[in-house]
C-alpha cells in the first residue's frame, strides 16, 4: 500500500476507499427515478411528503456531520442524495397537475424558504 499512497497509513486508505465507494454509489441511488420522471414526464406514484422528509433527514445527517467536523468523505454522501432529492422535488413540481391544491403551494414556499434557512443558520453558527 505504501507504494501507491506514501502518506497514507493501512486504516487511511481502507477509509478512503470504502468511503469513495458508498459516494459513488450514493451518486446513482435515484437516478431510475429521475430518468423514468424525465422519460415518462409525469410525477404519477411520487410522494411529496416523503421526499420532503427524506431531503430533510439527509440534509441534517449532512450537517451533523460538518458540525461535528468529520471527514469530509463521509458527509460527501449527503451532499450527492441531497442534489437527487432536489432534482426530484423540482421535478415533480414541474410535471405536477397544473391545478395544485392551495396546500401544495404552501409546502412549496416552506420548502423554498427553509432549506436555505437552515443551511444558511447550521454554517454561520457552527462550533
Amino acid at each position: 500500500m505504501t507504494f501507491l499512497f506514501p502518506e497514507l497509513s493501512i486504516a487511511d486508505f481502507i477509509h478512503k476507499t470504502v468511503s469513495l465507494f458508498i459516494n459513488g454509489l450514493s451518486l446513482s441511488f435515484k437516478i431510475p427515478q429521475i430518468y423514468t420522471m424525465i422519460n415518462k414526464k409525469t410525477s404519477k406514484g411520487i410522494s411529496p411528503i416523503s421526499n420532503y422528509l427524506d431531503f430533510y433527514s439527509i440534509l441534517f445527517q449532512g450537517l451533523y456531520g460538518y458540525h461535528k467536523g468529520l471527514s469530509f468523505y463521509i458527509y460527501l454522501e449527503n451532499i450527492f442524495s441531497s442534489i437527487q432529492n432536489i432534482t426530484i422535488i423540482f421535478l415533480s413540481w414541474y410535471y405536477c397537475d397544473k391545478k395544485g391544491s392551495m396546500i401544495d403551494t404552501l409546502s412549496r414556499i416552506l420548502f423554498c424558504l427553509t432549506t436555505p434557512l437552515l443551511i444558511i443558520t447550521s454554517v454561520l453558527n457552527q462550533g
